[in-house]
């Protein structure tokens, strides 16, 4: 869906959210790792796009799986994402998940 707006939008782009995707497996805890074509799909469009993935301040994971254990499960799935030329633009910028 982002590679089908890139090709419209023209302007710079700030945009976030929960995009249930992972950009490499240091981004999960536990369970199985995430297979890497999807990884490289989602790394594919940001790249395209020249989008920059911004850190989350608060907290590195945002989804957890409410288990106990071993068979816990921790993903970062929040992402905000900023143009590339945009990045010194914003050097005050900070992203914080609000639940």
């Amino acid at each position: 869906m982002l590679k089908r707006v890139g090709r419209s939008v023209k302007e710079k782009w700030i945009i976030g959210g929960n995009f249930n995707a992972i950009l490499d497996n240091s981004e999960k805890e536990g369970g199985r790792k995430k297979p890497q074509a999807l990884m490289d799909d989602f790394r594919e469009v940001i790249d395209e796009l020249s989008l920059v993935d911004l850190k989350i301040d608060n907290g590195w994971f945002k989804w957890v799986n409410n288990r106990e254990g071993t068979v816990m499960v921790k993903e970062r799935l929040d992402h905000f994402l900023i143009s590339e030329s945009e990045v010194d633009s914003f050097s005050f910028i900070e992203t914080k998940v609000i639940r």
